[in-house]
């Protein structure tokens, strides 16, 4: 048995990863903006930065939560078991 993964083999199939990859990106949205407020831009004036640290933190949880997901879905598949 091969363990190394395939970037092909990680895949929910198309619809399911958007929508978890939608939902990893407004999670690590949501905790950036909470746990620090000041990088979000949660004050009155908006920032460049701000708003590329929103854009890359969503990019990164919404890739991290898909990856994740593939992952438990793999090694939960019979095929894995056997």
């Amino acid at each position: 048995m091969d363990n190394q993964w395939n970037v092909e083999e990680l895949s929910l199939g198309q619809t399911a990863d958007t929508i978890v990859g939608l939902l990893g990106g407004v999670i690590v949205g949501f905790w950036l903006h909470s746990t620090f407020p000041s990088l979000a831009g949660s004050g009155s004036s908006v920032s460049l930065g701000a708003i590329v640290s929103q854009i890359v933190a969503a990019l990164v949880g919404g890739g991290f939560l898909t990856a994740v997901c593939a992952l438990v879905k793999d090694l939960l598949s019979p095929k894995s078991m056997s």
